[in-house]
């Protein structure tokens, strides 16, 4: 077991380049991570790892003081089928929101559509944000772009 995380480290890693790969992506996420909504960027360590960094900002208060709800979001991501446009994603993504600050994680599935050069990017994530009022299964649609 523990080479089989040794050998995916090292494959994740990669010792150079991302071989015509788009390192950055920066996207629009509807619901997901964020709640509402969320503007991402992205950058893929290599072909299979990514790291990335959220933000959010909506106002809530339906039945009284609308209060501003601003949201910082951390993720890692596993993209695998890196040798295609079409990639079978998964990760974990962390969130905290203010002025409530607890943090939320949100371990995440999904299918992206990235071609390796860059262009228009797709995701659509099955998640679940977990916190400390329990689970809520939930999804995010996202479009970018890779460069």
């Amino acid at each position: 077991m523990k080479a089989k995380i040794l050998v995916l480290l090292v494959l994740a890693l990669g010792a150079g380049g991302l071989g015509g790969w788009a390192p950055h992506t920066v996207y629009v996420e509807l619901l997901g991570v964020g709640i509402l909504y969320s503007v991402n960027y992205e950058h893929r360590l290599s072909p299979l790892l990514s790291v990335g960094v959220g933000a959010t900002q909506w106002e809530l208060g339906l039945w009284g003081p609308p209060t501003t709800v601003t949201g910082l979001l951390g993720h890692l991501k596993l993209l695998l089928g890196q040798l295609r446009s079409h990639h079978l994603e998964v990760g974990v993504s962390l969130a905290t929101f203010l002025p409530r600050p607890p943090l939320l994680l949100a371990p995440l599935w999904g299918y992206r559509f990235q071609p390796a050069a860059g262009g228009l990017v797709f995701r659509g994530t099955l998640l679940a944000l977990v916190g400390p009022d329990g689970l809520l299964p939930f999804f995010g649609l996202s479009l970018g772009w890779a460069f």
